[in-house]
């Protein structure tokens, strides 16, 4: 299987490939346009992003300065919060769960567990959400 295989497939995959370049150059623009557009109002924002990751739940909400590798390899679940700065390295996939909020200036580099605050560089769980709100 060639890296950009492994790409599709969600594999992790070797960056540097030359098969796989054009594809990062693709991303690199997309997170050029996203951030240029983060004036856009939150509903044209989130449609974007849903366009451009593999799965994005419910009720989420990002920061400025939203950046990633290669959007179709995240899967973020319902009610995700992220402060600006996020950057989430997706070589292969990454998983968020339901209830998760994502400190400014994180970087995601492997799944998050639902219900839990992260922060830090790589993003780690600093604090338990409570599964109900009620």
């Amino acid at each position: 299987m060639n890296e950009l295989d492994k790409m599709r497939s969600g594999d992790f995959y070797q960056l540097t490939a030359p098969e796989v370049e054009h594809y990062q150059e693709a991303g690199i623009i997309w997170n050029d346009e996203f951030r240029q557009g983060n004036n856009l109002d939150q509903p044209a924002q989130l449609l974007c992003l849903k366009m451009h990751l593999g799965a994005l739940g419910d009720q989420a909400s990002f920061g400025t300065s939203f950046s990633c590798l290669n959007g179709p390899n995240i899967y973020i679940g319902h009610h995700f919060l992220a402060a600006g700065g996020l950057i989430i390295e997706d070589a292969g996939e990454v998983h968020i769960g339901d209830n998760v909020v994502v400190e400014a200036g994180a970087v995601v580099a492997q799944d998050l567990p639902a219900n839990g605050v992260f922060a830090g560089i790589p993003a780690r769980k600093i604090a338990d959400l409570a599964n109900d709100c009620g």
